[in-house]
């Protein structure tokens, strides 16, 4: 794992499984990695994200994007879209493009998601 920032994107104290997020800021998004770090051991493997058989080199997140979503997780991305990582899995998997700065999602119950746009001021 490398870049000049390192942060958790989200940590499962049950399952000991945390999700890093490693890369670096241009203006206000962030060019990151993310990573899957088994806690007890510490060993970390790198998230890949595709869109079938289409590799993503970096995704590029605005704030606090990822939830946690039937033991894995659910990644908003402002330039490609939504993505799935499910359990025990090392693949984001694109469920549902979009592109677009400033996207909030609300995650409710692991049953109901709610993205909504954010208004910028100039």
């Amino acid at each position: 794992m490398k870049g000049p920032a390192i942060a958790p994107a989200y940590i499962d104290t049950v399952r000991q499984k945390a999700w890093l997020a490693a890369g670096c800021l241009r203006g206000q998004s962030q060019t990151l990695d993310i990573y899957e770090m088994n806690l007890e051991t510490r060993e970390c493997r790198r998230i890949i994200f595709r869109d079938g058989s289409r590799q993503f080199d970096k995704i590029f997140m605005y704030g606090e994007e990822v939830r946690p979503y039937k033991n894995g997780l659910l990644i908003c991305d402002a330039e490609h879209g939504l993505f799935e990582v499910k359990e025990n899995s090392l693949y984001a998997d694109l469920v549902f493009p979009f592109k677009g700065i400033g996207w909030r999602m609300i995650l409710h119950e692991d049953r109901f998601l709610f993205l909504r746009g954010l208004r910028h001021r100039c």
